[in-house]
């Protein structure tokens, strides 16, 4: 299956809850602070050359924000199916790989509009560690603790409860309390696949047989 078939509906009680979180007084804080923030280019922050780097090397002038924009005051001006709700809490630094990453996508040999295919980019990684070629639209890649992954054809982060079914555990059947979805996102990451363990349960089962046969 593809990583659309884990992905919740959009009118699912876990993404409506997960929006008004968002447009409620916990993303209000978080946006207050990111617009209080320096300017991420002048900041000296360690990552900033990264991100120049990156746009050096695929000829992106400094300033271009064809994807999700960014204007004076934090305006932005991003696709229609863009939370902007989200991108209001995402640091520059987020922001800025974004627009690298789909500006990458399109001049690629073969070319793929992000906002029309199911990518998945951890923007929490570093731009020059985060590449849209290993990015195979359908794809997931390994879910880690703490983990900020995009879906670029929903705009959109991939929620704890998503993380779970891709690793192959249904949320609904598990006792949980009132885990947030930052929790289950930490949970999924520190889980193994069930591909994973199937395997090594057969491997583990096999094994006194494959030596009864095989014995040297």
């Amino acid at each position: 299956h593809s990583l659309d078939a884990f992905i919740l509906d959009t009118d699912h009680d876990n993404i409506r809850v997960f929006r008004e979180a968002l447009n409620g007084p916990p993303g209000r804080h978080t946006k207050r602070s990111v617009f209080q923030e320096i300017d991420f280019f002048t900041s000296g922050n360690a990552n900033v050359k990264h991100n120049t780097i990156a746009r050096e090397k695929l000829g992106i002038e400094k300033m271009s924000r064809p994807n999700v924009g960014g204007g004076e005051r934090g305006k932005k001006q991003i696709p229609p199916h863009y939370w902007l709700e989200y991108l209001d809490i995402q640091p520059q630094r987020q922001l800025d790989m974004l627009d690298i990453l789909h500006i990458s996508a399109a001049r690629d040999a073969e070319t793929h509009d992000s906002n029309f295919s199911s990518f998945f980019w951890n923007i929490s990684q570093n731009v020059s560690k985060e590449k849209h070629r290993s990015a195979v639209p359908g794809i997931a890649g390994c879910i880690s603790p703490g983990g900020e992954f995009f879906v670029t054809n929903l705009g959109r982060p991939l929620l704890g409860s998503e993380k779970l079914l891709v690793q192959g555990i249904p949320y609904f059947r598990l006792a949980l309390g009132s885990e947030s979805e930052v929790e289950l996102g930490d949970l999924a990451g520190n889980a193994m696949s069930l591909t994973v363990v199937c395997a090594t349960m057969l491997a583990a089962l096999t094994c006194h047989q494959l030596r009864t046969e095989c014995p040297h």
